[in-house]
């Protein structure tokens, strides 16, 4: 399997390409190092499955959900009619141009896409999780390794809806505050992330919890 990841219109394939890879399949994703981490991985296991023959085109868009970064989610739902038609803001565009034939397979994360899929989409596959769990990512020199030994007042932040209502419940005394962004973006805000996608990103030593 050869595998090349672009941010424009995929190259137009030379006769000696297609003879040497019979099958190419254009991947299209988020333009964040979280989604290319997500693609290759699905990329990979598509190799995997199918063989030498197949040649993978990652090609990266930028999308309307990640031009806004400041807005609060529940407040772009609004703007957008529904929360459903508000997610649609980082995936409509993607669907749009796999429509049209310049992409064939896309790679979401679940949690951006709406729950019903314009017509002439189908959820493909769901793969398995790297893994289920939480974890808390704090600064390397706090005095502070866990979320347990937060005082009252301390801020959380998160960008998940999921997490901020599990640290409200689990822990009633902090403070949750709602924060948007790409991965390292996160990171730098100091925020709840997936372990999974932290240690493919190489971050697992900022870890302080799961």
């Amino acid at each position: 399997m050869s595998l090349t990841v672009s941010s424009s219109e995929p190259p137009a394939q030379t006769q000696d390409a297609s003879a040497q890879h019979p099958l190419t399949v254009v991947l299209g994703c988020r333009k964040s190092e979280l989604a290319l981490v997500q693609a290759r991985n699905i990329a990979a296991k598509l190799g995997e499955s199918v063989g030498p023959s197949l040649a993978i085109d990652i090609a990266t868009r930028s999308v309307a959900g990640d031009a806004d970064k400041d807005s609060p989610f529940a407040l772009l739902s609004k703007q957008t009619g529904g929360s459903d038609i508000g997610k649609s803001l980082w995936t409509n565009g993607l669907e749009a141009d796999m429509l049209a034939g310049k992409l064939q397979v896309l790679v979401h994360c679940l949690k951006d896409m709406p729950t019903t899929l314009p017509p002439n989409c189908l959820l493909g596959a769901i793969p398995q999780r790297e893994d289920p769990s939480d974890a808390v990512i704090m600064r390397s020199d706090s005095k502070f390794t866990s979320i347990d030994q937060l005082p009252p007042g301390s801020v959380v932040g998160s960008s998940s809806s999921r997490r901020r209502a599990l640290i409200r419940r689990n822990w009633p005394h902090l403070e949750v505050a709602e924060c948007r962004g790409n991965l390292y973006v996160s990171l730098q805000l100091f925020l709840l992330l997936l372990p999974g996608v932290s240690i493919r990103a190489s971050w697992t030593k900022q870890l302080s919890g799961i």
